[in-house]
């Protein structure tokens, strides 16, 4: 699968500036709200900074994909539940805490986002799964970085690419390439198609 650069870049950029506004918002001990009303206003950051790009990409769009920003911002503080009761479960070693915190980030970000998914973008079909594992792998990237230091608002940088490098892959497979006539556009142009536009 060819990768789209205008979609990959856009996603990184919208994640980085959701954890910018996250981390000063809400984040544990930077951020200016504190525990869940703090956990909620961070995944509400990510959620929305991302929103202009899915709604640039995602064909036949419509007020359902605003359920991306809601289940961001509910996944959030969930998902940190379930990291600390990964944590505890697991009781690991001290440098597997952020491992498997990670994948308690990871496994309830996925799950949430998964449904929301397959509600906005139903011609996906099945596909909206791929987000799952893509996303446990990005949260276990994210939560290694941050958590293993005295977590700062410069630190959401490389964190965010971290979630935002495996998110990509999540996308790209949902998406379904499909390659514009070149009589009609310029060979580097691409447009993502899902199932019920490209005829299968």
């Amino acid at each position: 699968m060819r990768l789209q650069l205008g979609f990959v870049g856009e996603w990184w950029v919208a994640t980085i500036v959701g954890f910018l506004v996250g981390t000063f918002l809400g984040a544990n001990k930077v951020g200016l709200v504190q525990h869940i009303p703090g956990d909620f206003l961070f995944g509400l950051s990510i959620g929305i900074a991302q929103l202009p790009v899915l709604y640039r990409y995602i064909p036949k769009r419509d007020k359902r994909i605003l359920l991306w920003a809601a289940a961001t911002a509910l996944a959030f503080p969930i998902s940190v539940v379930l990291g600390r009761r990964a944590v505890t479960f697991f009781a690991p070693k001290p440098e597997m805490i952020d491992f498997c915190f990670g994948i308690g980030m990871g496994l309830g970000h996925g799950i949430i986002q998964a449904a929301a998914i397959r509600v906005f973008l139903p011609s996906a079909g099945w596909r909206f799964l791929y987000w799952i594992p893509f996303t446990m792998l990005g949260w276990v990237a994210a939560e290694v970085i941050s958590l293993g230091v005295d977590y700062t608002l410069a630190l959401a940088i490389p964190t965010s690419i971290g979630l935002a490098f495996f998110t990509t892959f999540g996308w790209l497979l949902i998406f379904k390439p499909a390659r514009v006539l070149p009589s009609f556009t310029t060979a580097s142009q691409t447009v993502y198609r899902t199932p019920d536009q490209s005829g299968g």
